[in-house]
Order: C-alpha cells, then structure tokens, then sequence
C-alpha cells in the first residue's frame, strides 16, 4: 500500500507538474505568437522597396547620367525593366532582400530556373548600388522614382546658370551664359554686353521621357549641339556620364567658362 501510495503521489506531482509545464509553454507560444505578430505588421526588408526606380550614374561622387530604364519591384516578389525610349516592359524573376543585400534575378536566369542574381547594395529606402569593380569611380545606383526630380515644362521655365565641375582639380566654374527656358517651348542663351551666335543661342526645346532636349542648328561638335538634360535635386543636368555640367535657377551673372 505504501509502495502504491508513493507512486500515487509521484504521479500526482508529475501530473501538477505537467500541468504547469503546459501552462509555462502555452504562455511562452502565445507570447511568440504575439512577438511574430508584431513583426508581421513592421515591413520587411524587400517590402519597404517595392515601388519604382529610376536608374542613374555617378561619377566621382556626382550624377551625370539618367539611364532610359527603370527597375519597378512589385509587391508578389518579381520585378521588371521598363524602358522609357521604347516604352516596353520586360519582366524579369524575383527579388529578395537580405542583410543590406538586394538580390534581383534576372529574366535569363529565371527562365532556366537558376538561382542566381543581381547583387545590390542597398544604401537607404530611397537609393540602391550596384558595384562597378572596373570603373570604381562610376557607381550605377537606382533611386526611388520622385515627383520632385520630374522634368515638366513648369520646372524647366525660368531662367538658369550653367556651372562645371572640373573632376581632375574639383573646380566649380560658373559660365558666363543665362539659359532661359519659355513657356513657349522656346530658349534663349545671353550673356552681359555680348551678341551670341545664333546657331546655338536661341532654338527650341522639347520634353520627351523624362528629359528636356534643345533643338538647333549647331552643328559643330561641343556642348551646344542638342544638348540633353535631366532633373535631379533641383537641378538641370547635362546627360553626359563623362563631364558633370548643370544648370542652377539664376540669381545673378559673373564671367567664367565651359571648355
């Protein structure tokens, strides 16, 4: 009897034990349970990038290139190229972001079922890189498409200040020439005291894809013959990997030169 009611009571210990192991691990799952729920409600890494953008180079740490592409990455996980100039779209596989990394995979390797892609390194919500280990100094970065770097004609009116930096030295020089673009469609280059060639001081410009082209009858070779130029960060930037040139909204005019 003895010896039965030790191994009741063991099993009445073990039974309350069991009980409140029950009732610890319960708390712990609901407590993981609500952990993964608060989780699920921050986005994820891949999540916060959906959206469109927009693709450009920097060269020694200034933009001066906007590529016809965009990258557009949609919420199911795949992503696509849309192409400005020919205004199509090719679809590509998936995208997945991870630990800084964003990794884009490509429509060749998606149609063999291949696990291989892109490497991006994502700097910030607004801005991806992509490596260039030929060409350190040029970076090919995306930024989150925005309304404020868009080229309409109520942006591009007015009157601007071309400058150049030089890369070798870091020099900024001002040019001695005001480019006002009219409502009209129309421009017009001055400069103080001086009469300019009319080839490439006056003309017309169209906005086409996103870009503001001048239209004349320059036709030597230089800055002047149909230049194209970009909207980004409050500027108008000549589309030119190679010099980093740009106009600024004018507010006065001082002498200087673009070579």
């Amino acid at each position: 009897m003895m010896q039965m009611c030790k191994y009741s009571s063991c099993s009445a210990i073990d039974a309350a034990s069991k009980a409140r192991i029950v009732c610890i691990l319960s708390a712990l799952v609901l407590s993981v349970g609500m952990l993964r729920a608060a989780d699920a409600e921050k986005p994820s890494p891949a999540e916060r990038l959906v959206g469109e953008w927009q693709g450009y180079i920097e060269n020694r740490g200034e933009v001066t290139f906007k590529t016809s592409y965009r990258y557009r990455l949609s919420p199911d996980g795949s992503w696509t190229i849309h192409d400005d100039s020919a205004g199509s779209d090719e679809r590509q596989g998936w995208f997945k972001a991870e630990a800084g990394t964003l990794f884009l995979q490509p429509r060749a390797a998606a149609e063999k079922n291949q696990n291989a892609a892109i490497a991006a390194a994502i700097v910030s919500d607004v801005r991806f890189e992509i490596p260039n280990s030929l060409l350190p100094h040029r970076k090919l970065f995306y930024s989150r498409l925005s309304a404020s770097d868009a080229m309409t004609l109520e942006a591009a009116t007015g009157k601007w200040q071309l400058k150049q930096k030089l890369f070798d030295s870091g020099e900024i020089r001002k040019a001695p020439y005001i480019v006002e673009f009219k409502d009209d469609f129309t421009y017009q280059v001055t400069q103080d005291g001086k009469t300019l060639p009319p080839e490439w001081s006056a003309g017309s410009f169209e906005i086409e894809n996103g870009f503001l082209k001048l239209k004349n009858t320059f036709r030597e070779a230089g800055f002047w013959r149909n230049p194209v130029f970009f909207r980004k960060d409050g500027r108008l930037i000549y589309n030119d990997g190679d010099l980093c040139l740009w106009g600024e909204p004018a507010e006065g005019r001082s002498s200087g030169r673009i070579d």
